[in-house]
């Protein structure tokens, strides 16, 4: 388990079941910027909510609007980087995926069954440096080291590990019986 060092990657056993806790990647530079866009987002809104409900202006609702879609933006890069947690959990014939802590972001389930292969593949890093952060902070659900084919579909997972703790994983499941070899 020296692998998944820093606590990022935890397993739970429970009988038949078997949890993967994941932490989401964390970039503290980002998590400060946006938390404190978002500390004076915040303070912004609560001004003119005031304003607002002082002398009613239908100019103001204009500007509420697009400003708190920023603030609900900013609001979930913040909590998926700071709180954020993918959780795969194997039950005797189901995969669950589920991010904790990303907003607009369903829980998924796939039938083990139908998944025809599990690999490991790294991400790139986009030369635009902005293509990359909207894949890993704005993407939240499509971005992974750890990739399976269901149906037609590849299915991302894995949103913090590097390539060696995701073949640790994929090994250790594939040693488990959880997955087929």
């Amino acid at each position: 388990m020296e692998i998944l060092k820093e606590g990022r990657v935890t397993i739970k056993e429970n009988g038949e079941d078997l949890e993967i806790h994941i932490k989401a990647p964390r970039n503290w530079f980002l998590f400060f910027f946006a938390g404190i866009q978002f500390l004076g987002f915040s303070i912004g809104l609560s001004f003119l909510i005031y304003d607002m409900l002082a002398n009613f202006s239908f100019g103001l609702i204009i500007l509420l609007i697009p400003l708190s879609l920023i603030w609900l933006f900013i609001f979930r890069i913040v909590l998926w980087g700071g709180l954020g947690k993918e959780v795969l959990k194997f039950t005797n014939e189901t995969l669950t995926i589920k991010k904790k802590n990303a907003l607009f972001v369903p829980t998924k389930t796939y039938d083990l069954g139908l998944i025809k292969d599990f690999w490991v593949e790294n991400e790139k890093m986009s030369p635009l440096f902005l293509l990359y952060f909207k894949r890993k902070y704005i993407n939240i659900g499509s971005f992974g080291a750890i990739r399976f084919q269901y149906d037609d579909d590849i299915i991302k997972c894995g949103a913090s590990l590097n390539e060696v703790q995701a073949n640790y994983i994929v090994t250790f499941l594939k040693e488990k019986g959880v997955l087929s070899k």
